[in-house]
This record gives C-alpha cells, structure tokens and sequence, in this order.
C-alpha cells in the first residue's frame, strides 16, 4: 500500500447497507466515492451477506482488475464476514489515451519494487460511471463467492480462466436485467471473443453460449462449469 495512506469511515450508513471504509493515497479520492457506497450495498442487499466493506486503494494493481477477501469481524457484538476490496483508484478515472509502449504491459511480479512516488490519482479524473461500473460488478462477484452460487473448489485449475470469463458475463447480464451499472453488452463481447479466439475459430454455437451467459440462461456456477466444455479449450 502506498504511504501516508488515509483512513475515512463511510458517512450516512443505515441498517440495510454495511459499514463502508475507504482506504487509498488520497483523501479526495474517498471523498469522491464514499457518497456512491450506501447506494450500492441497499441495491445489492449487501447487509445480508457483510457487516462492512473496506475499499483498498492498490497502486500495484493494473486498471479494472482487482482481488477481495473476506474476514470475520466483530460488529455489534456479533461476528460477522468483512469484505475488503483491493484495487487500482485508476480503475475510477475517465480513460486515457494509452502512453505505455510495452506490450503486453509488464506483469506485477515483474514490476520494480518501492517505485511509488506519490499519489497517482487526480481528483478531475475521476468518473461516477466508472466507479458505479467498475464496483457493482466486483461487488456482485464477491456476493455471488459468499452466498456460494460460485463455489471454487469445484473448479478444475486448468479451467480457472474459461470460468473466470464466462462467469463475468453472466454478472454483467444479471446487472444489466436489473437496471444496474455494469459493463455493457459490447465490452463482454469484446473480452470474449479476444479470449477464446485466441484458442479457436469462434462459431455460432460460441456465440449462442455467449448469448445465454448475458440473458441468463445458465444461472448457476454448475450450469457455467458444464458449458465451457463447448467453448475452445484455452
């Protein structure tokens, strides 16, 4: 984590969304997201599944990606899961034209260590659509692990990736059916086809499966685990 890093309690909390932190270089970049927080977790119903929720700024994180964990904590006297999401606060800015003339960007073992300078985030680069996007999805995605309509253990390694993608479409389409921010239709179909074209010459029948994901037609982690066999093995 970068130093001197700031530490905001979420502001406005009710008992149908949970205790929200924001944790990052800058202060304003807290300011900018709290008030968008309370929303998501009374739209998603995350009081059900976490007493609080900690976003972590993670300046080693490449743009969109990121990783969560959750940990018992004590909340009225109660334990209770804690969600704590670490990601890049580039993932909530406006996009930029691209700069780097590495490709593929360089991996984040590969990277140097103790090169952070300060902080990254610039306060008028940052994007309510982005931020709404970026955390519905995530957030759905670590509901979706603790609720186990996701079970990772049942998962075969070689097929992480191709579950990983497929999954993430059906996010989306649940997201998308529900009004909410998500990323769009376009987007999936993008990463979709970049993935496993990579692997094999993408048919119909790839983009039929491609089409049930983002409708709903395949639910549950069991349905998506028993179709990706269908798909080009990566």
């Amino acid at each position: 984590m970068p130093p001197n890093e700031k530490d905001q309690l979420g502001k406005g909390m009710t008992r149908d969304t949970p205790t929200w932190r924001c944790i990052g270089p800058d202060p304003q970049w807290c300011a900018q997201l709290q008030p968008l927080l309370p929303g998501m977790g009374q739209a998603l119903g995350l009081a059900a599944d976490f007493s609080q929720v900690t976003i972590l700024a993670d300046e080693t994180a490449e743009e969109e990606a990121c990783w969560f964990r959750a940990i018992p904590v004590l909340e009225d006297g109660v334990f209770g899961p804690a969600l704590e999401l670490y990601c890049s606060t580039r993932s909530f800015a406006r996009h930029q034209p691209v700069q780097s003339t590495v490709f593929p960007s360089r991996e984040v073992w590969d990277a140097q260590e103790g090169v952070w300078e300060g902080d990254s985030f610039d306060p008028l680069d940052f994007s309510i659509a982005r931020a709404e996007m970026f955390l519905y999805h995530n957030l759905l995605l670590a509901q979706d692990l603790v609720r186990e309509v996701v079970s990772l253990s049942t998962i075969p390694v070689g097929q992480i990736e191709a579950f990983t993608a497929t999954w993430e479409v059906v996010v989306d389409g649940r997201l998308s059916r529900a009004g909410w921010p998500g990323y769009s239709l376009a987007d999936r179909r993008g990463k979709f086809s970049r993935l496993f074209s990579s692997a094999g010459v993408l048919m119909p029948h790839h983009w039929q499966i491609f089409q049930s994901l983002w409708d709903g037609g395949l639910p549950t982690g069991r349905d998506v685990l028993g179709i990706i066999r269908q798909l080009p093995r990566l």
